[in-house]
């Protein structure tokens, strides 16, 4: 089944575009995993970058489910499919249905905190 996702060209909300994936996507590199986003920011950092032309999507900050862990990212990094994680990404992309992010960058949500908490964290 296919996704589909919105993604930027520009600085005005008519650049936005579709993008659509013909499979469910996966992690971009071995040391990465693939998060089904729940929550992310949208902060200064991304109002500054957008509006000066950077034309990545934004979301600096990302919490979801882990749905996909390369196979680099398994040995090292203690994170595991069906964790839920907070992350900070490398370089925005959060506002997206799935994020492919280095599994070192992110943090288990412990159990006891909830959804709308844990992008605080």
């Amino acid at each position: 089944q296919g996704q589909i996702d919105i993604y930027g060209i520009g600085k005005s909300p008519k650049s936005l575009k579709l993008r659509r994936y013909s499979k469910s996507p996966r992690p971009e590199m071995n040391d990465h995993i693939l998060v089904k986003v729940e929550a992310s920011t949208v902060s200064i950092q991304d109002y500054l970058e957008r509006s000066s032309g950077y034309l990545e999507v934004p979301g600096r900050q990302v919490m979801g489910e882990v749905v996909s862990v390369g196979k680099k990212a398994k040995k090292g990094d203690n994170i595991q499919v069906g964790d839920r994680i907070v992350a900070l990404t490398p370089n925005g992309n959060g506002n997206a249905r799935f994020i492919s992010i280095p599994a070192k960058s992110a943090i288990p949500i412990p159990s006891d905190v909830k959804r709308d908490d844990a992008i605080c964290l």
